[in-house]
């Protein structure tokens, strides 16, 4: 009984999640407002309880302060005029100790939704799936005092001042943290209006530990110039790593049970970016909730140039993605910027230009067309807000051989030969207010439940879910050649 309360739990918050990102601001513009509400209240009230029930036990009141770690993102700093300013953010949590047959159970909750379960696995398969499964049923370490300090290129500690004259910051209800810290002007850098070349520093805190399941291969801090180079800001699920979020049971197993993919040959893009303009920054987003964020962060490191960092906190759910765009674009306004998306992520097709509009130092905005290269792609996606802009400033591509050669610095932005997107027929239902909810319901719940109970099995759309989803086969699980 215990684990079908966790199951209902979990499948209520990624459903929350996957409707706060899936559904398109047009189609609900006149309820945004109350849809971010109930939506908001439903994730909050859902995952601080999950977190009691997950572990079955009372454990938070054997673990102290001195087992508190913290994962802190890779950020970036800018130049104010007179000292520079670094966001410190990340999370802190505590690690239950759980026995192998408690992590498979939660590992099952997910992998449920996946139509497979641990025992399915190759031992290999079953490990790796057990170390995810550690990291995300962590413990959040609410109002936890911490004192960040920079580890300056001499090796000494440099000394750090948030924004509202205090040395601390104190994570909240989900152990998230978040503030803004001047580093000391004698530490050893360049000012911001005396270099043209990032510097790159790195955390480190009292009161809590650096989380040893995070790769900190790179630098965690860069000190962005603010009149000068490029700021690439990216996407990273189904541009930077293959997910397919439309299909959320494979979506999942790619998230638990294999290893993050690189989608086709985008690493050598980034790579070609960084090694053309050296003086280039690379900021990665994802709407993933922070306790994925350490496997983001090791597959970024091993196939991407180093770059900041953000994701969405747990305690939020809407407007992550546009807080964080803004965010970096207003911390340099003199820099030029390059927006890389794809067109899996409705609200992007919505955003994007809307932040093009407001903001001229955007001066690109890439948007891979999944459905050119995976026809499982069967959602709408809305380009109406496209055509009011300039055709200039924006450029629809298909693989990443289609990036190389545009010259980003001097303000180019496509190639002719590209193709251009036909926009979606209008009078299509899935383009509709409902028929954007009735879509959501069926990618997500459609192979399992949607059309054994309410839908034609018979049906195309049926079809097209069953012949895409589970169940799987112990090989394909194994071996990672659902396709």
């Amino acid at each position: 009984m215990r684990y079908t309360i966790q199951t209902a739990m979990l499948v209520i918050a990624l459903s929350c999640l996957l409707l706060s990102t899936r559904i398109s601001a047009r189609a609900l513009p006149e309820y945004e407002t109350g849809f971010q509400s109930v939506v908001q209240s439903l994730w909050q009230t859902t995952i601080p309880p999950f977190y009691k029930y997950a572990t079955g036990c009372a454990f938070t009141s054997t673990l102290t302060d001195a087992q508190t770690e913290a994962v802190v993102f890779p950020t970036y700093a800018n130049w104010t005029g007179t000292n520079w300013r670094a966001l410190f953010h990340g999370f802190l949590f505590q690690e239950p100790c759980m026995s192998e047959e408690r992590i498979d159970t939660l590992s099952n909750i997910i992998l449920s939704l996946a139509g497979v379960s641990v025992s399915d696995m190759h031992p290999a398969q079953r490990d790796h799936v057990r170390d995810a499964s550690r990291g995300i049923f962590t413990i959040p370490k609410k109002g936890h005092v911490i004192y960040p300090h920079i580890i300056l290129p001499s090796g000494r500690t440099g000394t750090v001042i948030s924004t509202t004259d205090r040395n601390s910051v104190t994570s909240d209800i989900m152990g998230d943290f978040r503030d803004f810290f001047d580093i000391c002007v004698d530490c050893g850098v360049f000012d911001g209006d005396r270099t043209n070349r990032i510097q790159m520093l790195k955390w480190n805190m009292s009161k809590a530990t650096m989380a040893p399941s995070v790769n900190y291969k790179c630098p965690n801090i860069f000190l962005v110039p603010p009149d000068h180079g490029l700021t690439f800001v990216s996407d990273v699920d189904d541009i930077l790593r293959i997910v397919k979020t439309w299909r959320p049971a494979y979506a999942i197993m790619t998230l638990i049970a294999w290893d993050f993919t690189p989608w086709l040959n985008m690493p050598n893009i980034y790579r070609y970016w960084a090694a053309r303009w050296p003086n280039t920054h690379f900021h990665y987003l994802s709407d993933c909730p922070d306790t994925f964020s350490p496997l983001y962060l090791d597959f970024l490191n091993k196939h991407y140039p180093c770059g900041s960092f953000d994701d969405r906190a747990m305690s939020t759910v809407m407007g992550s993605r546009e807080r964080a765009h803004r965010q970096v674009i207003e911390s340099f306004p003199k820099r030029k910027f390059v927006l890389v998306a794809d067109t899996g992520n409705p609200s992007n097709m919505i955003l994007f230009p809307k932040l093009a509009k407001e903001y001229p130092q955007i001066t690109c905005i890439l948007i891979r067309n999944i459905t050119v290269t995976d026809p499982s792609h069967y959602l709408h996606f809305d380009l109406r807000e496209f055509e009011t802009l300039d055709p200039d400033r924006y450029m629809f591509f298909n693989v990443p051989n289609d990036l190389y050669g545009i010259d980003f610095k001097r303000g180019e932005c496509r190639k002719h030969h590209i193709h251009p997107v036909t926009p979606p027929d209008e009078t299509d239902s899935r383009v509709t207010p409902l028929g954007a909810a009735m879509t959501t319901a069926r990618a997500w719940f459609g192979w399992k439940w949607w059309c054994m109970w309410w839908g034609d099995p018979s049906s195309d759309e049926c079809r097209l879910i069953q012949g895409a989803e589970p169940p799987w086969t112990w090989e394909q699980v194994v071996n990672q050649k659902v396709t």
